[in-house]
């Protein structure tokens, strides 16, 4: 986890803080890294639209008002957490700012090029499942750095902790090697000074004979079987390929490759194996403004139960900017 040297967290006041600011001290004095602690207050109401010139002027200087106190409250709680913690040796500041959240979060990542942003899951219990509007799946899907959303009700250490790659030796596409091997490098790390366990999984979807069929290629069983069979062994040794780029002895790990559609197994294995950690890749291509996580990937977070490191791939650019900026 060296790579991180400038590290935004987000606490949002209505979940346990503990766990994310155990983590972020933890990596920032690892690391010798700056941490900025900040929170987002959305706006208290709407813009008040009816009423004479002074009526209005007079709303929205007491809003404005209400909001200037209400920060202020809140930049004084996240210091007086701050001092709380024995934080000798760690660069740190804080702010507290005013907008959207995800918005806001993306544009201070932006304006201070911070290489990692913590926060605590959204949703019932601090997890993820079912909120596909939320503040978390807004940041997958627009924030430039890696974002690492924690469960708040963890256990501090992360016993397990899950690699999930796409190694498709069909693609010969550098850029998704290159995702590859940051999902592996960074999930490696962890491992290491977590001492988890660390499983890397590969999860492969064949054609099937019914899509063949569909298509006119009416394969007889016992070929598709084979066909099946020779992908299988050139998935592996793309799997072994990426394996052999790390050195894992002083890790206890696994690769796993497994047959079947991402969406399911991926969760699935996470569940089975009590992951802690799923690190992942969040898009297919760089470059292209405002593009989503994809549906695999959407599918994937509704269903985990964990926490999640969620990396993009270099030069992704995001749809957020600060043009607008006074």
């Amino acid at each position: 986890m060296k790579q991180f040297k400038n590290i935004l967290l987000v606490l949002d006041g209505n979940s346990n803080p503990k766990l994310a600011l155990t983590r972020a001290f933890e990596l920032a004095k690892a690391n010798k890294a700056h941490l900025k602690i900040i929170d987002v207050l959305e706006n208290l109401a709407p813009e008040i639209q009816f009423g004479t010139a002074s009526e209005l002027t007079k709303l929205i200087l007491e809003k404005q008002d209400l909001m200037d106190q209400a920060i202020l409250s809140r930049k004084t709680e996240i210091q007086n957490t701050i001092n709380s913690f024995n934080l000798d040796n760690i660069s740190i500041s804080s702010d507290v700012l005013n907008g959207k959240p995800y918005f806001e979060i993306i544009r201070e990542v932006l304006r201070f090029n911070f290489d990692l942003v913590i926060k605590n899951a959204e949703g019932e219990a601090g997890l993820m499942c079912g909120i596909l509007g939320s503040n978390d799946i807004h940041l997958i899907r627009n924030c430039i750095c890696p974002v690492w959303l924690i469960k708040p009700d963890q256990s501090i250490k992360f016993n397990r902790i899950l690699a999930a790659v796409d190694t498709n030796p069909f693609s010969n596409n550098e850029e998704e090697d290159l995702m590859n091997r940051k999902i592996v490098d960074l999930a490696l790390s962890l491992a290491r000074k977590e001492h988890s366990e660390l499983h890397v999984l590969h999860v492969w979807d064949f054609i099937g004979n019914s899509r063949l069929n569909s298509w006119g290629a009416n394969i007889p069983g016992l070929k598709l079987k084979e066909f099946k069979a020779k992908e299988k062994i050139y998935r592996k040794e793309s799997l072994n390929q990426l394996i052999s780029l790390f050195s894992f002895n002083d890790v206890n790990s696994k690769a796993h490759l497994i047959e079947g559609d991402p969406k399911k197994e991926i969760a699935k294995f996470a569940k089975d194996k009590n992951i802690d950690l799923l690190v992942m890749g969040t898009v297919g291509r760089s470059g292209i403004p405002g593009l989503i996580i994809g549906n695999t990937a959407e599918t994937i977070l509704n269903k985990i139960n964990c926490s999640l490191l969620t990396i993009k791939p270099d030069g992704f650019i995001s749809p957020i900017t600060l043009e607008n900026e006074n």
